[in-house]
């Protein structure tokens, strides 16, 4: 009980960061009469209501047997999403440095490789292709500023 308590917290925490960027976005080719933060703000609200959910669901519900939680199917599925939690860390922690669409393209394969693909020049071509594409829509098409490790 108390470990799904602190997920809802640590959840909620990230939210409210979350709320904090999208609010500090600039104008963009995006930019409307909602503005470029109107669907990130609505993110970190849907965010929020599910840490709060949670929280609920937990202070509500009567407690499981003892032993329960990580040991069983739950705890697989916690490390599962951890792994791709950090691989979505490794790609922030690497975008400025080697520009965007390097970086989404070994996020793509990476996240391909930890849900079981196989290394194939298939897998490349992917994830070349998926960067292109979503370098070409974001930073060509709709303005949004992309990191580029040649901009300076």
């Amino acid at each position: 009980m108390a470990r799904d308590l602190a997920c809802a917290a640590i959840l909620l925490s990230i939210a409210v960061l979350y709320y904090i960027a999208a609010r500090a976005l600039g104008a963009t080719a995006l930019s409307d009469s909602v503005g470029p933060a109107g669907l990130p703000i609505f993110y970190a609200a849907g965010l929020a209501s599910l840490a709060l959910l949670i929280g609920i669901a937990t202070l509500i519900r009567k407690p499981g047997p003892a032993g329960a939680g990580l040991a069983g199917g739950t705890g697989r599925k916690v490390l599962r999403a951890a792994g791709a939690l950090l691989i979505g860390i490794a790609y922030l922690a690497i975008v400025s440095s080697i520009g965007y669409p390097f970086a989404i393209a070994a996020a793509i394969a990476a996240m391909a490789l930890y849900q079981g693909e196989r290394p194939t020049p298939r897998l490349v071509l992917v994830a070349c292709v998926g960067a292109a594409t979503l370098y070409a829509l974001f930073d060509l098409v709709l303005g949004v500023p992309m990191p580029a490790p040649w901009s300076g």
